[in-house]
């Protein structure tokens, strides 16, 4: 079992695109960090390493977090299988969220961060969204 907590400071960037891409497995996004994102990650495959890649351009960041493969034959995998990411973000800047969490369960409490763009893609999940605080940013 693999444990990591990891960290993207926001640097300069005014706006940032965070690309997720969750293959399956247990999920949660939330506000609250000083940090672009603090992330936690419980995995038990290699395949389920999280691979965390932040690149600016100017003002605009993009921010891309996806497991080490992309295909990791689901239908194989025996219910031992550990994979649970925890996100945090920061209300700091405005965020365009494309998140694609595939066969998974997940938590996202949207509520108090900047999101100007909001695109959730999901397979076979059970995906609660939620805004207890309202978003500063028109969405």
């Amino acid at each position: 079992m693999q444990r990591e907590t990891r960290q993207v400071s926001l640097d300069d960037a005014n706006r940032v695109k965070v690309n997720i891409s969750f293959g399956g497995g247990d999920s949660e996004i939330e506000g609250s960090t000083a940090d672009l994102l603090r992330g936690e990650f419980v995995y038990n495959l290699p395949d389920l390493e999280p691979v965390i890649v932040y690149n600016t351009r100017g003002k605009q960041g993009t921010l891309v977090i996806r497991q080490k493969s992309e295909t990791i034959g689901w239908e194989r995998l025996t219910t031992e299988v550990r994979s649970e990411w925890r996100l945090r973000f920061t209300d700091r800047v405005p965020l365009d969220l494309p998140a694609d969490v595939r066969t998974s369960n997940g938590k996202l409490e949207l509520g108090g961060l900047r999101i100007t763009d909001l695109d959730l893609t999901a397979g076979a999940a059970d995906i609660t969204v939620h805004f207890g605080r309202p978003n500063s940013e028109r969405l």
